[in-house]
C-alpha cells in the first residue's frame, strides 16, 4: 500500500476526530503536497456539511405539537393537570432523543458509508485522466452510455472503464499505483485495475512504476472470450504495445528496460530493450531487434502541454534530433515528426523555448528548421519568445514563420474577390 491509499482510509476518521494528535500532523502534511489526496479530502468535506444539515430536523415546537396531540386521545378528561403535563414531557423527551440519536450515533463519515452500501455499490478508483490533447470519451462500468470529459480536467476512472479517444487526441493517466499509460489517437482501452489495462484497439504506451507491474492484454481470440496474448511490464518499465486488425505487437522502448514476457497462449516470450514482439491472427510470432528504436513521436504533442519545461519532451526531442541530417536511415526521425503536424510544431518549439544551453544549439535550429514548415496558429505564443532569441538564425525563422501564419490567416478570412 503506498502513502496516498494509507492515507485516503484516514480521511473519515480524521473528519470525526478520531486520529491522534501527531498521526493528524503527518495527514495533513502530505495533504498540503498531494493535490489528488486534497480532492478526495475536499470532497469528503463538503458531504460531511451536505450529510450534517440534512440530519437537523427542523419545526421542532411543531413536531412536538403533534406528538402531544396523538397522545390526548388515550388521556382521560377526568385526569389531573399533572397527569396531562408528565404526558407532554414525556413526548417531548422523545422527541429530543430522536434528535440526539440522529445527530450523535451515526457520524458523517459513517452515513457516508452507509448511503453507499445502500444506495449503490463503492466505486474504486483506479487511474485518473491528468493529460489531453482533446476530449475524452469515457464509458464507466454499468453504463451504456460515453461521455465526454474536457482535457484539462483531473478525473478520476472507475474500475472497469473504458476509455476512447478520438483522431487528433491523445492522453495521459495517472493510475493509483503511480504508474503511467498513455493512449494514442484512435484508441481505445479497458482499465480492469491499476495493474491491468485492455488495449481493444490502437497504441498504448505504459511506464510500470518502481513498485508493481503492468499487465497489458491485447485482443488475440481464439474461440474465447479471454485475450490469449498479454504483455507483462515488470516494474520500472516502460512498453509499447499496438493492437490492429491483423497484428498486435510489443516494444521495449527503453535501453534501461528489464526484460518482460509477452504470454501467447502457454509459451512465454521474452521481450528484451530494444525488441519487438509481434503477433498475427493466425498465431504467427515474429521477433526483431532495433538497438536504435524509437517509437515514441506520438507523444510529443502530449509532453509539450503545459508552461514548465518537460525533461521527458527534451529527452525525446534531443535524441530524435540528433542524428538528422548524418545517416539516411536516421532520416525516418524527421518524417515521424513531420507527420505529426502543427502538433509535432508545438513539441519542437517547446523544445527550443526550454533547451537554451550552448552546446545544444545545433539541435535548436534543426528543430525550428522543421517547426517552421509545420507551425500554425496553436504555435504563435512559442514563436513570439523565439522572434527575440539570442540566436539570429532562431529568430530569423521565429520572425519568418509569425509572418506566414499572419499571411494564411488573413487569406482565410479575407472576402473572395469578385
Amino acid at each position: 500500500m503506498n502513502e496516498c491509499d494509507d492515507v485516503r482510509q484516514q480521511l473519515s476518521a480524521l473528519l470525526d476526530g478520531e486520529i491522534a494528535e501527531g498521526t493528524a500532523s503527518i495527514i495533513h502534511r502530505h495533504l498540503d503536497a498531494c493535490s489528488q489526496c486534497q480532492s478526495e479530502w475536499k470532497s469528503l468535506g463538503s458531504l460531511d456539511h451536505k450529510l450534517r444539515d440534512a440530519l437537523v430536523v427542523c419545526d421542532v415546537d411543531d413536531r412536538v405539537a403533534t406528538i402531544i396531540r396523538a397522545t390526548q386521545p388515550v388521556v382521560d378528561r377526568g385526569q389531573n393537570r399533572l397527569q396531562r403535563w408528565f404526558v407532554a414531557v414525556a413526548a417531548l423527551a422523545a422527541t429530543l432523543f430522536v434528535l440526539v440519536w440522529a445527530n450523535r450515533t451515526t457520524s458523517p463519515s459513517q452515513a457516508i458509508h452507509q448511503s453507499r452500501s445502500l444506495n449503490q455499490p463503492v466505486i474504486e478508483t483506479v487511474a485518473r485522466l491528468v493529460k489531453a490533447t482533446g476530449a475524452v470519451q469515457i464509458l464507466p462500468p454499468g453504463t451504456d452510455q460515453w461521455s465526454a470529459v474536457d482535457q484539462s480536467s483531473d478525473t478520476a476512472i472507475a474500475k472497469g472503464s473504458r476509455l476512447r479517444t478520438d483522431l487528433d487526441v491523445i492522453c495521459e493517466l495517472r493510475t493509483s499505483k503511480q504508474g503511467k499509460v498513455r493512449l494514442n489517437e484512435s484508441g481505445e482501452m479497458v482499465l480492469h485495475d491499476a495493474q491491468k489495462v485492455e488495449l481493444v484497439s490502437g497504441q498504448l504506451w505504459c511506464l510500470a512504476p518502481q513498485t508493481t507491474s503492468i499487465d497489458v492484454d491485447l485482443p488475440v481470440k481464439v474461440n474465447s472470450a479471454v485475450p490469449l496474448a498479454v504483455m507483462a511490464c515488470p516494474s520500472s518499465s516502460e512498453f509499447q504495445c499496438v493492437s490492429t486488425a491483423g497484428v498486435r505487437s510489443c516494444d521495449s522502448v527503453s535501453p534501461t528496460n528489464p526484460p518482460g514476457q509477452l504470454l501467447i497462449g502457454t509459451t512465454t516470450y521474452s521481450v528484451d530493450p530494444g525488441e519487438t514482439v509481434s503477433i498475427d491472427d493466425d498465431q504467427n510470432v515474429d521477433r526483431r531487434s532495433d538497438p536504435q528504436l524509437i517509437d515514441k513521436v506520438w507523444q510529443l504533442p502530449l509532453l509539450a502541454i503545459g508552461t514548465e519545461a518537460d525533461p521527458e519532451l527534451v529527452d525525446s526531442i534531443t535524441r530524435l534530433l540528433a542524428p538528422i541530417g548524418r545517416t539516411k536511415a536516421m532520416h525516418l526521425n524527421e518524417q515521424q515528426i513531420r507527420r505529426l503536424g502543427p502538433h509535432g510544431a508545438t513539441a519542437l518549439l517547446a523544445y527550443v523555448v526550454t533547451e537554451s544551453s550552448a552546446d545544444q544549439l545545433a539541435l535548436r535550429r534543426t528543430a525550428i528548421h522543421i517547426a517552421a514548415d509545420l507551425a500554425d496558429h496553436r504555435s504563435i505564443s512559442l514563436l513570439q519568445k523565439l522572434a527575440s532569441d539570442s540566436d539570429r538564425e532562431i529568430s530569423r525563422r521565429a520572425q519568418e514563420t509569425l509572418q506566414r501564419i499572419a499571411i494564411s490567416e488573413n487569406a482565410a478570412t479575407s472576402p473572395q474577390g469578385g
